[in-house]
């Protein structure tokens, strides 16, 4: 009987963002072998999951850890909070939303004692990070979102954001950029 066994330097557990940003990271160096363990099958050829519109069908679906959020005194309670089963995680099913936290909030991470986490010091980690982030396109905007962006910027005088990786803002309403 023929030998499968394998040995890696290093062993990543989840096949989303985090997981293949470390595992990229970890194989810059020839030398180092990395197996990376994903518990849901490849997106590669699944319209369900890359088709940008339909993404609120995985929801609760095969793919989906389905788990909830836990109560919040100031709202975003019991809302489901995909948490995807699929190579790419939450980044294949989340639409790839992908913005950086305000400076403010870096700012606050670090005088809260994570040293080395404030705005400056993660701008050039936030910046490899990015693969294409843009604006989402006018095609692929949900018209039913769309009314809620322009009521809040006509009724209610919220400023309207378009790039919210562009510049730091304090308030605003708009579409989340998107990695396409």
């Amino acid at each position: 009987m023929p030998d499968h066994t394998h040995e890696f330097d290093y062993v990543v557990i989840g096949g989303g963002t985090a997981g293949s940003v470390i595992a990229a990271r970890l194989t810059e160096d020839p030398d180092v072998t990395v197996a990376v363990i994903e518990g849901g099958p490849s997106d590669v050829g699944r319209d369900d999951v890359l088709t940008l519109r339909r993404w609120m069908g995985l929801l609760g679906g095969d793919l989906d850890y389905d788990y909830p959020t836990t109560e919040q005194p100031r709202g975003n309670s019991h809302i489901r909070h995909s948490r995807a089963r699929v190579l790419g995680g939450c980044s294949s099913h989340n639409t790839l939303i992908s913005f950086k936290p305000l400076p403010s909030d870096w700012d606050e991470w670090e005088r809260a004692g994570a040293e080395g986490w404030g705005a400056v010091p993660m701008e050039p980690y936030f910046a490899r990070l990015k693969n294409n982030i843009v604006s989402v396109d006018e095609k692929d905007r949900n018209a039913i979102a769309r009314d809620f962006v322009d009521a809040a910027e006509t009724a209610l005088g919220v400023p309207r954001v378009e790039g919210f990786n562009e510049k730091p803002f304090t308030e605003g309403v708009g579409f989340f950029d998107l990695a396409y």
